[in-house]
This record gives structure tokens, C-alpha cells and sequence, in this order.
């Protein structure tokens, strides 16, 4: 069908304007909620094991710092402190990440499962 007068023309470039920006909003609404929804398994799975995995860390410098200061010095409390800080570093953190290995991994890359 040819478009003959100039209003059925600007009617049909109005329309195919309407068209193509409904799709473009539709296809933003979109990506925006993936966004959205990588950004909560973000936040809710990969952050907190982010910080049981540095506090592990953390800890375990912690712990070999005390072992060489009881090597060089031969001080008893720094095998204290190396006992603290597998009791309220290390261990919190790795009970800590086994919890999140057992209940919140789902074992699978979000942006791969959708």
C-alpha cells in the first residue's frame, strides 16, 4: 500500500516512530531487569563470600605472622595469639563459608541459567 497525501505519509513516519520507540523502551525495561537481577545475586551470594574469603585470609596472615614472632622470639604469647586468631577469625570465617557452600550456592553462574 502506497501512501498517497501527505497526511497519510506523516501518519505512517508517526507510527513507525511510536513503533520503534515502544520496542526501544521494551527492550531497556529488559535490560534493566537483568541488571537488576545480577545485581541482587551480587549482593546476596558473591559479597558476603567475598568477605568470609578475605576475614580467611585476613586471618591466616594473622596466624603465620604470630607463628614467625614465636619462631624468632620464642615468646609464649605468640602462640597465644596465633591460637586467638584461629578460634575468632579463622574458623568463624571458614564455618562461615561452608554455610554458604550448603545453603545459598546454587552451583550454577546466574547469567548462564536463564
Amino acid at each position: 500500500m502506497r501512501a498517497k497525501t501527505v497526511q497519510q505519509q506523516v501518519s505512517l513516519l508517526t507510527a513507525s516512530f511510536l513503533f520503534l520507540l515502544s520496542l526501544t523502551i521494551g527492550v531497556t525495561l529488559w535490560y534493566v531487569q537483568e541488571i537488576d537481577r545480577q545485581y541482587r545475586y551480587l549482593t546476596n551470594s558473591a559479597e558476603p563470600t567475598v568477605e568470609a574469603s578475605m576475614m580467611l585470609l585476613n586471618g591466616l596472615n594473622e596466624s603465620l605472622g604470630a607463628l614467625r614472632g614465636y619462631l624468632v622470639l620464642n615468646e609464649d604469647r605468640y602462640a597465644e595469639q596465633r591460637h586467638d586468631v584461629w578460634s575468632l577469625e579463622i574458623d568463624v570465617a571458614r564455618r562461615r563459608l561452608e554455610h554458604l557452600y550448603k545453603h545459598e550456592w546454587t552451583g550454577l553462574d546466574p547469567w548462564l541459567s536463564s
